[in-house]
């Protein structure tokens, strides 16, 4: 036989030696006879000293492969639950987080809250659910510049704080504005509305208000020495603590206003209607009640009056005689 022959006859031989141990061992995996359900199959570490043989099992292996292949599965579907939880309690958060506001946003939630408007998401009282309140809260607008000019509507404007010394405003509309704590010097105001509005803390030391509008306006602790108010219309405003001293008030009328604690210091309120005026506290020294009615005033006492200039020609009530005749009085 050649060589080639032997070799063949080699081979075939290796081969079915190795489909044999094959079938055998697959045989007695399925075998019902086995003791431990698979024949295990030994090796040795290679440690000489030990010697401990490692049984490993092929069909144990196959069941860890199976176990192993349901462990990564159930992780998965786990990792996807706990993923999509995390998602929905984002978009959650998303949805109750308020939106970012801009500056100007930011300005006009600032004045609302000064002049007692709702905040975002709060019903206003009086206010039907679902609908719109019985009286809109308005936002404010900060003006700029350019509006800052004679006939500016500026009515409902937020310019607490604002620099305005020496502005012309003749004739703006500031009806309701927030002016509070402005500084506005030499400002020119003569013929504004400025019905409501607040200036309340404004520095407006030789202002023009001559003619202007300033029913029920809020001055307190305003300075407003060296003012203007020829023909002013003050009545139920309120100047409590405003320092007036200097100021002109001819033809203005103050009726129903409120100047207890107020700076009266040389003030002229010849022609002025002081009707129901409240000067509780007030200081008249050197003021000019020459033929001023101030028999309907209240809170008016003799010690008050008394340092004033011409009060005695004033038209005073009994318990304002002070110790001089009335006028009209013959006694």
């Amino acid at each position: 036989m050649s060589t080639a022959g032997k070799l063949g006859m080699v081979a075939g031989i290796v081969l079915a030696l190795w489909f044999a141990w094959i079938a055998v061992d697959v045989r007695d995996e399925g075998s019902p006879d086995a003791t431990a359900g698979v024949r295990d199959r030994e090796t040795h570490s290679g440690d000489a000293n030990q010697g401990r043989p490692i049984q490993r099992s092929i069909g144990g292996a196959a069941n860890s492969e199976r176990d192993g292949f349901a462990l990564d599965r159930r992780e998965a579907r786990d990792a996807s639950s706990r993923a999509a939880e995390r998602r929905l309690s984002s978009d959650v958060a998303e949805r109750d987080l308020p939106a970012r506001r801009d500056p100007q946003a930011a300005r006009v939630d600032d004045a609302q809250k000064r002049n007692g408007a709702p905040a975002a998401g709060k019903s206003t009282p009086g206010a039907a659910p679902g609908g719109p309140s019985q009286k809109e809260a308005q936002p404010r607008f900060v003006p700029g510049p350019a509006d800052l000019r004679p006939g500016a509507k500026l009515a409902g404007a937020d310019m607490a704080g604002t620099q305005l010394v020496g502005i012309d405003l003749t004739g703006a509309d500031l009806t309701d504005a927030d002016l509070h704590d402005a500084k506005m010097d030499d400002i020119n105001l003569e013929d504004a509305m400025l019905t409501s509005a607040n200036l309340s803390g404004v520095n407006m030391q030789r202002g023009s208000l001559v003619n202007a509008d300033l029913h029920e306006a809020r001055l307190d602790g305003a300075d407003l020495r060296g003012a203007e108010l020829e023909g002013a219309i003050l009545t139920d405003a309120s100047l409590t603590r405003t320092n007036i001293a200097g100021v002109t008030f001819g033809g203005a009328d103050l009726a129903g206003a409120n100047l207890r604690g107020a700076m009266l210091f040389g003030v002229d309120l010849r022609d002025t209607n002081l009707e129901n005026v409240d000067f509780q506290d007030a200081d008249l020294r050197d003021a000019n009640l020459t033929g001023v009615d101030i028999s309907n005033a209240l809170n008016l006492t003799c010690a008050q009056i008394t340092l004033a200039r011409g009060w005695q020609s004033a038209n005073r009530s009994d318990d304002l005689a002070c110790g001089a005749p009335l006028p009209g009085d013959d006694g």
